[in-house]
C-alpha cells in the first residue's frame, strides 16, 4: 500500500504532516505537490502531497478521497519558500503552504487537465538588488526598462504594487499581462493563477496574492512603494511581502528592483549597504514652517491670506487634514460623557446624523440623551473635515469646495480648495499651488515607533505636488518639522535613525508583537500574564540573555478591537530568536504573533 503524506489547509499542532492511504484508482496521479481531498475530523478539506512513501507508522489510514488538480500546485521554489515563512514568521507550515496557492476552482481545473510540462529553471542569474528613489514616472520608465531586458532573456517579471489602480499604468505598455490579486473571483484568480503555472515565461502583475504566483523562470521582482503598509498581511500569518519577495529572489537567483519616493527606515538602512541605489532630483517647492503654539484657530493668519490670494488669482488650494467627520467625539456638557462605540471602546466620529467609528466602520444614530445623566445637552467636539469645510465657508462663501477623504468622493478639477485625508495620495491630483498641512502634530503624540516615519511619508508626498507648501505645527523646531519644509528625505533618515540606534529600535533589532484578545478582560490580561511569566522563565534559562528583552505584559493602546479586549507582549531581540522561545511560540494557540510589526497600536 502506498502512503501520501499530506499537509491539510487547517490549523493543528506539532508539524501539520498526516498519513493518508493512496486508493489504486488515483495512485497513478499522485505526486508531490499536488492537490487533493481527504478526511479530516468529520469533514472534507483540501490538503497538499508533500512525499510519498511504501509505509506508515499508523496502523489504520483514512484513504484521499479524490485529486483536485492532477498537477502540482506548488514546485519547489514556493515549497522552499513557504518552509521559511513558516520558520521566520512563527506560524504552522499549513497556513504558509496554503498562502502560496489560490483557492482551487474545480469547475476551471476540469477543464485544464492536460499536464504541466514547464518547470522552474535553474537559469544563473545575476541576482543584482536595486533601490530606486524617485516619482512614479521615473520609477515606471526604469522598471519597463528592467522588464524589456528580462523578456528578452525569455525570463519572467513579477511586478508588486499596493493600490490596484497602478495597473492601468503598465498594462498599455505590456503585452499579455496576467492580473493577479484577492478582488478577482474565485474563478477569475484560478485561471490567472493557472496561466501564469503554464506558460514557460511570463509578466505577473498585482497586490500582495501575486507574490505567491507560480512562476516559471524567474527573472525579476518589483515592488514599488514598498513603504506601503497594505504590503504587511494583516492575519496569521503576519508576513511582510517586501521581505518575503527578497527572500524569493534569493531563493530564485531573480533580480530585484524596489521602488520608493520615501523609503522605509529600515529598508533604506539595509540598502545602504547592498543595493544599487538611483536616485532623481526634482525643482522643491518653497515651503514655510507656521508655528501654531499659541494658535486660537486651526487657520492662521499666513495660511489665510495665502488662500484669499490663491482665492484672487484663480490659483487651488489643498488643505491636508486626516480628521473626517464634523468632530472628534460626542459629548454630553453636562457630565463629560462620551459617545463610544461599544465594540471598540473608542469614540465614534460624528457625521450629521451619524456616528461613525474609525476603528470597525460600524455607524450609529446619534443619541438625543446622554447614556449616563439622560441630560439633552449634548454636542459635537473637537474638529473633522466636515466642520473644517463649514469654517472654509463662512470665510470664503463663494469659493467652490471639495472634500477628498473616502472611496466615492468625486476627483474634478473644478474646485478652488479641497480638505484631503491621505486618501487623496490614490488620486491622480490635478495642478495644486498652495498644499498646507494642519494637523502635524496629531502624528507626533502617537506612542509608536514608525509615527514620525508616517508623518514624514505622508506629508512628504502632499507636499511635493505644490508650487508652495505651509506646515502648521507646535513644534517648528523638531527634525520631522525641518526635514519636511526642506522635502530632505536623507536629512529626516539621519535624525530618524539616530534615534532608533539610541533607543534599540529596528534596524537595530528584531520585535515580535504578541497580541492577546479575549471577550472576557480578565482572561484576556491572565493569558498574557501568564505568557510572559513564562517567556521570561525561558529567558533566565537562554544564552543570549544579555540580547533579549520582554517587555509588558501591557494593555494595548487601542484597548477594544471588535468587542475584545487586548494586550500585549513585546520581545525584542538581536541576531537569532533563541530556541528554547521559538519553541514555545509555535506551540501558542491563543496569541496573535506579529513578526517585524509595522506598529505597536
Amino acid at each position: 500500500m502506498q502512503i501520501a503524506k499530506v499537509i491539510p489547509k487547517v490549523k493543528t499542532s506539532g508539524d501539520g504532516i498526516f498519513d493518508y492511504s493512496i486508493p489504486p484508482e488515483v495512485l497513478p496521479q499522485i505526486k508531490c505537490g499536488v492537490l487533493v481531498e481527504v478526511p479530516f475530523h468529520g469533514r472534507t478539506i483540501e490538503a497538499i502531497v508533500m512525499d510519498i512513501r511504501r509505509s506508515s507508522q499508523i496502523q489504520i489510514l483514512k484513504p484521499i478521497i479524490k485529486i483536485i488538480d492532477p498537477n502540482p500546485v506548488i514546485d519547489n521554489l514556493h515549497l522552499k519558500l513557504a518552509k521559511w515563512m513558516s520558520d521566520y514568521y512563527l506560524a504552522p507550515l499549513g497556513q504558509t503552504l496554503f498562502e502560496n496557492i489560490v483557492p482551487s476552482a474545480k469547475r476551471t481545473i476540469k477543464k485544464n487537465e492536460s499536464e504541466i510540462a514547464v518547470q522552474p529553471s535553474s537559469l544563473n542569474l545575476t541576482n543584482n538588488r536595486f533601490l530606486i528613489i524617485a516619482d512614479f514616472s521615473r520609477r515606471l520608465k526604469f522598471y519597463l526598462q528592467a522588464i524589456e531586458k528580462t523578456i528578452k532573456r525569455k525570463q519572467s517579471v513579477l511586478i508588486l504594487i499596493p493600490d490596484l489602480s497602478l495597473i492601468d499604468y503598465f498594462a498599455p505598455k505590456l503585452k499579455d499581462l496576467i492580473i493577479l490579486h484577492a478582488n478577482l473571483t474565485k474563478t477569475e484568480r484560478w485561471i490567472a493563477w493557472d496561466k501564469a503555472r503554464r506558460k514557460p515565461f511570463s509578466i505577473v502583475i498585482g497586490s500582495q496574492s501575486a507574490l505567491f504566483a507560480p512562476i516559471n523562470n524567474l527573472g525579476l521582482i518589483i515592488v514599488d512603494q514598498f513603504e506601503s503598509l497594505s504590503f504587511k498581511n494583516d492575519r496569521s500569518p503576519r508576513f511582510s511581502t517586501v521581505e518575503t519577495a527578497k527572500k524569493l529572489t534569493e531563493f530564485s537567483k531573480a533580480n530585484l528592483i524596489i521602488g520608493s519616493l520615501t523609503p522605509d527606515i529600515e529598508n533604506f538602512y539595509q540598502a545602504q549597504k547592498n543595493y544599487k541605489i538611483l536616485k532623481h532630483n526634482f525643482l522643491k517647492p518653497k515651503i514655510e514652517i507656521i508655528d501654531t503654539s499659541n494658535a486660537k484657530s486651526i487657520l492662521s493668519e499666513t495660511l489665510k491670506k495665502n488662500i484669499e490670494k490663491n482665492l484672487f488669482d484663480k490659483k487651488k488650494t489643498l488643505l491636508v487634514f486626516n480628521r473626517k467627520g464634523e468632530g472628534n467625539y460626542y459629548t454630553c456638557t453636562n457630565c463629560n460623557w462620551i459617545f463610544n462605540c461599544k465594540q471598540c471602546d473608542l469614540p465614534l466620529r460624528p457625521f450629521e446624523n451619524k456616528a461613525v467609528c474609525q476603528r470597525c466602520d460600524k455607524t450609529f444614530d446619534l443619541p438625543t440623551n446622554c447614556e449616563k445623566c439622560h441630560g439633552i445637552n449634548l454636542k459635537k467636539t473637537g474638529l473633522g473635515t466636515r466642520k473644517l469645510s463649514k469654517i472654509i465657508k463662512d470665510n470664503w462663501p463663494k469659493s467652490t469646495i471639495i472634500n477628498l477623504e473616502k472611496d466615492g468622493d468625486e476627483l474634478t478639477n473644478d474646485f478652488d480648495i479641497a480638505i484631503a485625508t491621505n486618501y487623496a495620495l490614490k488620486l491622480n491630483l490635478p495642478k495644486i499651488d498652495l498644499v498646507a498641512i494642519l494637523d502635524m502634530d496629531s502624528y507626533l503624540y502617537l506612542p509608536d515607533f514608525k509615527s514620525a516615519e508616517n508623518a514624514f511619508d505622508t506629508y512628504y508626498k502632499f507636499l511635493k505636488i505644490s508650487d508652495q507648501g505651509l506646515i502648521q505645527t507646535s513644534r517648528p523646531d523638531a527634525g520631522l518639522s525641518k526635514s519636511l519644509a526642506a522635502l530632505d528625505y536623507e536629512s529626516f533618515f539621519n535624525h530618524e535613525i539616530n534615534l532608533r540606534r539610541k533607543e534599540s529600535f529596528p534596524p537595530f533589532t528584531k520585535m515580535i508583537n504578541l497580541i492577546f484578545q479575549n471577550e472576557d478582560e480578565e482572561i484576556c490580561k491572565k493569558d498574557s500574564i501568564k505568557t510572559a511569566k513564562s517567556l521570561n522563565g525561558l529567558k533566565s534559562n537562554s544564552t543570549e540573555i544579555e540580547s533579549l528583552e520582554i517587555l509588558g505584559p501591557n494593555p494595548a493602546f487601542v484597548f477594544k478591537k471588535l468587542n475584545k479586549s487586548r494586550w500585549q507582549i513585546i520581545i525584542k531581540h538581536k541576531n537569532v530568536l533563541p530556541e528554547n522561545i521559538r519553541a514555545f511560540l509555535l506551540k501558542q494557540r491563543n496569541v496573535i504573533i506579529d513578526v517585524d510589526p509595522v506598529d505597536l497600536i
